[in-house]
């Protein structure tokens, strides 16, 4: 595991993107079922819509809960 490796090796670069572009396509499909958070738009990254719908809603099944999202009680363990 190197830090910044994606800045040193075109392969680790090459798959930072594939992996960035299917989690967007993911994310834009997921909101279909969940559109109140707007990953559609957001990809699911802390923006203001995002974030105040976490704290009108709280996480829907799919949000991390060990992360320490609006709405939620900090997380245990």
């Amino acid at each position: 595991m190197l830090v910044k490796a994606d800045r040193r090796c075109a392969s680790v670069a090459a798959a930072s993107v594939l992996a960035k572009c299917e989690r967007d396509a993911l994310m834009v499909e997921l909101s279909a079922a969940h559109p109140a958070y707007g990953w559609a738009a957001n990809k699911g990254y802390g923006s203001a819509e995002h974030l105040a719908a976490l704290t009108a809603l709280g996480p829907s099944p799919l949000h991390r809960r060990t992360w320490r999202l609006p709405g939620t009680s900090p997380a245990v363990g």
